[in-house]
């Protein structure tokens, strides 16, 4: 019944205005940093600690949805590989006992990492097409739309992806000659080079422009594909190489270059992994972290650290009926990765710790405070040709 005369003289009133002030005193925050970390987070009175176990909690349970309905976050496209397995024991009478088929699924992002990015440059990319001109990778393949997998995903020609200019004809998808003579040499598993004058998509498909391409492409022994490398004409010819050599006369301190984590690596390039990170030693949430460990490597072992073998390594042709044997490798003297290995790109390393030495002004704050008041600079960045962000 109190309640309820409450509410009435609140409705009339009375004192409903005095009481509506009083809880607005009580609820208000006049600290505006609490204020700022109410609206972040939701909760009152909180500290630096706080706050850190809320992104913690917050990034474990985004974890946990990895994997669980509702996280999609998009199909990895592999390619397989397999092999058939005969019966080769001794027999009187030659006979051909299949016991089964031996098969490995390998993503086409690892073959993608085959190819380093940093020497195409920016307007040059890389490809690839198996023996029926269907595309393996392509920057233009699009095999899903909002998050459907197209049915003829894995059946994309190349002709539908390089789409040929052509003045005298109007029609989006002209027959151009040149490009079907490419395609059929890529599927023959020839080598050579072109040069096509293409239809070039930028800024989110918003605007198109022609550009003059050249197709360098070549087969990839004991595999039905045909890699392929564009670049723009005239474009590529040069490029600015440099670093800091790493030997056992130069002592790399990873804190001191990278001392805080205001700094970012491309995402997308390989600076160095191991080979089976399969044990928790060797998982590191982000790219940083990676590079960090193997840095805090290379300083440890000095001379003695492996860069790792290139993993470009052309297979051999090894003598016998014209096709692939298994044990061509081992026998041509090969050697395979062990479990242990690992594989560094010593020139893009070499790189990024110069760039990082060079930027560590972006972290020293007295250096920064005076840059700043100087140029009246509220906020910098830089991004260097290593992939660096600071």
């Amino acid at each position: 019944m109190e309640q309820s005369q409450n509410i009435a003289g609140a409705e009339d009133g009375s004192d409903g205005g005095a009481q509506h002030q009083q809880l607005e005193d009580l609820t208000r925050l006049s600290d505006k940093e609490q204020m700022a970390n109410f609206l972040t987070y939701g909760k009152w009175d909180l500290n630096d600690a706080s706050i850190e176990k809320l992104i913690k909690d917050d990034e474990k349970k985004k974890r946990e949805l990895q994997g669980k309905e509702g996280s999609f976050k998009g199909y990895k496209l592999m390619t397989s590989v397999s092999i058939p397995v005969y019966n080769k024991k001794n027999h009187t009478v030659r006979i051909a006992e299949l016991l089964g088929v031996a098969g490995t699924d390998v993503p086409i992002a690892e073959i993608e990492k085959l190819i380093p990015p940093y020497k195409l440059g920016v307007n040059g990319y890389s490809f690839a097409v198996n023996n029926n001109g269907y595309i393996l990778y392509h920057p233009d393949l699009r095999p899903m739309f909002q998050e459907i997998l197209k049915p003829n995903y894995n059946s994309v020609d190349l002709a539908e992806v390089e789409l040929v200019h052509n003045p005298q004809h109007d029609e989006p998808r002209y027959n151009d000659s040149a490009l079907y003579m490419m395609r059929k040499e890529m599927v023959d598993q020839k080598d050579g080079l072109a040069r096509l004058t293409v239809k070039v998509h930028m800024d989110d498909m918003k605007r198109v422009t022609v550009r003059e391409q050249e197709y360098f492409y070549y087969n990839i022994s004991n595999t039905p594909f045909t890699l392929g490398i564009v670049m723009p004409t005239k474009y590529g010819k040069y490029r600015v190489s440099g670093g800091l050599e790493l030997n056992q006369n130069r002592h790399i301190d990873a804190t001191s270059i990278f001392s805080d984590d205001r700094w970012k690596l491309h995402p997308d390039w390989v600076y160095c992994e191991y080979n089976y990170a399969g044990t928790d030693d060797r998982k590191f949430d982000s790219p940083e972290k990676n590079m960090k460990h193997f840095l805090e490597r290379l300083a440890d072992e000095k001379a003695s650290f492996n860069w790792g073998q290139s993993r470009v390594r052309p297979l051999p042709k090894c003598q016998g009926n014209g096709y692939y044997q298994a044990d061509c490798p081992k026998s041509a003297g090969i050697p395979t990765a062990g479990k242990n290995s690992h594989y560094c790109d010593k020139e893009l390393v070499q790189a990024l710790v110069l760039d990082g030495e060079i930027t560590k002004i972006f972290t020293d704050e007295k250096s920064r405070k005076d840059l700043f008041k100087q140029f009246g600079i509220e906020l910098s960045f830089v991004s260097t040709r290593s992939g660096l962000t600071r």
